[in-house]
């Protein structure tokens, strides 16, 4: 897992701060306007991100099975560069979006990845080249273009200056050993356990008896790590299921919410409106009008 492990640091006046690898991509994010995640080097799959939402533009084209095909191959094309030459990619993704990936590296090994995105730069043409390039996947017109108007775009030097910044971030990152491996840790081992069971029944009494950890330690590592309690994470699981299910037809909202590992469909329905500011059956009828 990486390593929340915190770094002090004195300012002019002598007075203390602390930092850790969640504000290192906080800051970062703020600097540039851009998403900034880390990923595992093993699993190659993202531990940390701020902020933790991804662009609307990505959402809609990854709720195209497609879509989401073309998103995973061009991580993997990254990383693998990444893995190989130790440098910096940057890359156009299939969306036409700017992307970036800097290695991590915990001593001589590599850990993870530390990735810049998604955005486009300030000319005209090159929004152009978005919406030509997600309409295969995104092919309401009017709805495309109000999510590629949320999409922020820099000039290509500011581009160019953020991903630098970035690379010095990374050589910070591998330096104070924020990022370490640890696969093999329980709590890493609750966490894919999580991902593969999300639809069964879960609980915190379960999780402690099968991994030999204590409910402090169990819930008190799973927060460290990834910044959320294990109910929010099962909650965020089953709730992403979910709205990729609305988008199959023949299926009722019970039999979603069943499938999702909610046994109570009011439940369901409560949370995704929380989630999602409208009932199961709003959502479906506003962004996949062909179901309704």
């Amino acid at each position: 897992m990486w390593n929340e492990t915190k770094t002090e640091l004195k300012t002019e006046g002598g007075e203390s701060t602390w930092i850790t690898l969640r504000q290192i991509l906080r800051e970062l994010h703020q600097v540039s306007g851009f998403r900034i995640a880390v990923y595992d080097s093993v699993s190659r799959q993202e531990v940390c991100a701020w902020p933790e939402e991804i662009l609307p533009l990505c959402r809609a084209i990854q709720k195209n099975s497609q879509g989401l095909k073309c998103c995973r191959e061009n991580d993997e094309k990254a990383f693998d560069y990444v893995e190989k030459t130790g440098k910096v990619k940057i890359y156009r993704c299939h969306g036409g979006l700017y992307e970036a990936v800097a290695p991590l590296y915990d001593g001589d090994f590599l850990s993870g990845y530390l990735m810049m995105g998604q955005t486009l730069d300030s000319r005209k043409f090159s929004r152009n080249q978005v919406m030509h390039r997600a309409e295969e996947f995104v092919p309401e017109k009017e709805q495309l273009e109000k999510l590629v108007d949320k999409i922020p775009d820099r000039s290509l030097e500011q581009i160019r200056s953020c991903i630098r910044i970035m690379e010095i971030c990374a050589g910070y990152i591998t330096l104070s050993r924020r990022y370490q491996t640890g696969e093999q840790r329980p709590i890493w081992q609750v966490r894919r356990y999580l991902e593969e069971n999300y639809t069964e029944e879960i609980t915190i009494d379960l999780l402690c008896r099968m991994f030999h950890m204590s409910r402090a330690s169990l819930t008190g590592e799973f927060r460290q790590a990834w910044g959320t309690s294990i109910h929010q994470y099962v909650m965020k699981l089953r709730l992403d299921q979910a709205e990729i299910l609305l988008n199959r037809p023949g299926l009722s909202i019970g039999e979603i919410a069943e499938r999702c590992g909610f046994s109570d469909p009011n439940y369901f329905t409560r949370a995704f409106r929380k989630r999602y500011g409208a009932a199961p059956s709003q959502y479906r009828k506003s962004n996949f009008p062909k179901m309704s």
